[in-house]
């Protein structure tokens, strides 16, 4: 069944970074369960009409999820095209994923993108975007960003919270 689950997830015809981050790191986490049953080993998988290992198939969509990553740092959902920083929250959660399962993942590729997570991180406060600051925050904190931002989003939440509960919107 997994075999199956696997192939399906890699034969998924759409390929654009959001897709591929969600495909290697399911592999990943696959991997992390596998490891438990030093017996079992992940099955082969079939990825772009090429029957590879796992570890072959992470590597393949590592290499293209690097090609979408732009001079900003943030990622793109196809190369060439400008990053996003919704995509970009998503990626490095998967490549942390992926990480944590043992593959090797470019540490210039997390650093450049964690630093333009931080830079957008003022647009999420301009705009209000309590919600995409809180994943940031996540994200960045998965990253070893620390207790700084976990602060700094418990005092905008709790912020927000009594500004609305002061103007009665939450009733």
């Amino acid at each position: 069944y997994l075999t199956d689950a696997l192939n399906y997830l890699f034969e998924y015809p759409y390929g654009c970074s959001e897709q591929l981050a969600s495909k290697i790191a399911a592999i990943a986490i696959a991997k992390r369960v596998y490891s438990f049953d030093s017996a079992k080993e992940l099955p082969n998988v079939t990825f772009n009409n090429v029957s590879c290992s796992a570890s072959q198939a992470v590597q393949m969509g590592l290499d293209k999820i690097y090609d979408s990553q732009t001079v900003s740092g943030g990622f793109s959902f196809y190369k060439g095209l400008n990053a996003n920083a919704h995509l970009t929250m998503q990626v490095v959660n998967a490549l942390l994923d992926v990480k944590k399962g043992g593959f090797a993942v470019r540490q210039a590729v997390l650093d450049n993108a964690l630093v333009y997570l931080q830079e957008q991180r003022s647009e999420f406060i301009k705009n209000n975007d309590t919600a995409s600051l809180v994943f940031d925050g996540y994200v960045l904190s998965r990253a070893g960003a620390g207790a700084a931002i976990a602060s700094e989003i418990s005092t905008r939440i709790n912020r927000t919270y009594l500004s609305d509960t002061a103007n009665g919107s939450d009733l």
